[in-house]
């Protein structure tokens, strides 16, 4: 299903300055990754409620217990996918199509990254709907 709404601001890396371009740092080392997630970048527009986000949701994902959830998460999809659904082997397509193994490589460091991020993500959002009822529109 396609989203309907209006387009989205964003506040790019690169853009981002003084808190927000903290918490985009703190984000990135918090979570282990190389990049800030399109979500985060969208609350970053907010800039009033970007910290006060950050400021609740950093020490939930400093716990080893979220990341326990993030990988249950994670293990669950995997199976799920593999026991109800014809995954092709998309490996030997890779080979079949003349991909060294340097450029398999970068598909499937592209791939451990969002088997990683996106399970981070969906859980943080559950903790917060008291704070989305603040930014419904009316």
């Amino acid at each position: 299903m396609p989203w309907n709404r209006n387009k989205l601001s964003m506040v790019s890396e690169s853009e981002a300055k003084g808190d927000t371009a903290q918490i985009f740092l703190d984000l990135k080392e918090t979570l282990g990754i190389p990049h800030v997630s399109m979500v985060f970048r969208v609350l970053a527009s907010l800039p009033r409620f970007f910290p006060l986000f950050w400021q609740a949701a950093r020490p939930m994902l400093q716990t080893g217990e979220f990341f326990s959830a993030a990988e249950q998460i994670r293990t669950d999809a995997h199976h799920r996918m593999q026991t109800r659904f014809s995954v092709p082997d998309l490996h030997s397509k890779l080979t079949e199509f003349g991909f060294t193994q340097r450029a398999q490589d970068e598909v499937m460091d592209v791939v451990q990254l969002y088997e990683y991020v996106n399970p981070v993500l969906l859980l943080t959002w559950p903790r917060f709907p008291k704070a989305w009822t603040i930014l419904k529109p009316r």
